[in-house]
């Protein structure tokens, strides 16, 4: 039989690249014109729930996984807020999910992967601080989303607790610095689509940190966790292993809760410490 290249991502992949086309458009808009956040997390709920198996995750799995692909692409636009970050972050999950597409036999996945992960490794050229460009939320919900669907069709045959596991650890630095930013806004009373510099990388600068160090610091943290996801989808360590990623990942956000970030204006806000919501 010839192969049909007309599909040349295989079947699925095509469908996922085209939802993630439309979330980027989405971001477009919002980059270019105000758009309400409720329109973005609408639109990339419907773009979510185009993408997900359902007929191996079933109806309520996949409702849950449209949650998730939605929660990880609003942490990843949440990620630019510093420069470098986002595409650091997304370079590392990439080859940790294009890694696991792999193991699956999901070729099709892997390639897209891993020209992903190299975009953003072109990308950061231009990025790294001080930089010239950034995703905006056109690039940043672009790339959470294909981060997030990809991980949810790798973990489709497994069981609902360990899929579950190994896409935390995937994505550990995004939903951290997201619940982070929760809590913190929540605990201060403040609205939770507020802006402010209430970040990972804005309270590591607060204590110290240079640009890069914080970045550096944060990658640190998100390779660990998608070592220890690939790690455990492959079987070679056990799934306990992510209660470690979940711990280290709560001690981050319990203790940098503590650095007072809400208090004092920032006379001149400098671009690697950008306000995102």
């Amino acid at each position: 039989m010839r192969p049909d290249r007309t599909r040349p991502l295989g079947d699925g992949v095509d469908g996922l690249l085209a939802a993630g086309a439309a979330v980027a458009g989405l971001g477009l808009v919002a980059d270019v014109w105000r758009l309400k956040t409720r329109f973005l997390v609408l639109g990339t709920t419907v773009a979510a729930a185009c993408v997900v198996p359902y007929g191996e995750l079933r109806v309520p799995g996949g409702v849950l996984a449209v949650v998730w692909i939605v929660f990880v692409a609003g942490a990843f636009k949440g990620l630019d807020h510093a420069d470098g970050l986002a595409g650091t972050i997304g370079v590392v999950t990439a080859f940790g999910v294009g890694a696991c597409a792999a193991m699956e036999v999901m070729d099709g996945l892997a390639v897209l992967l891993s020209v992903l992960a190299a975009a953003l490794t072109g990308f950061l050229m231009h990025n790294w601080h001080p930089a010239r460009i950034a995703l905006g939320a056109c690039g940043s919900l672009f790339t959470g989303f294909l981060l997030a669907s990809a991980a949810v069709l790798t973990q489709a045959g497994r069981g609902l607790g360990d899929g579950a596991g190994v896409l935390f650890a995937l994505t550990a630095v995004a939903s951290a610095d997201a619940v982070l930013v929760l809590l913190s806004r929540r605990l201060a009373g403040r609205a939770l689509l507020r802006g402010g510099p209430d970040h990972l990388a804005h309270r590591l600068r607060r204590l110290g940190l240079t640009p890069q160090g914080a970045v550096v610091l944060v990658a640190i943290g998100g390779f660990s966790g998608v070592l220890v996801g690939v790690l455990v989808h492959n079987g070679w360590v056990d799934g306990s292993a992510v209660m470690w990623v979940v711990g280290g990942a709560l001690v981050v956000v319990f203790g940098l809760l503590k650095v007072s970030v809400y208090g004092d204006a920032v006379p001149h806000r400098r671009r690697s410490e950008r306000s995102c919501v």
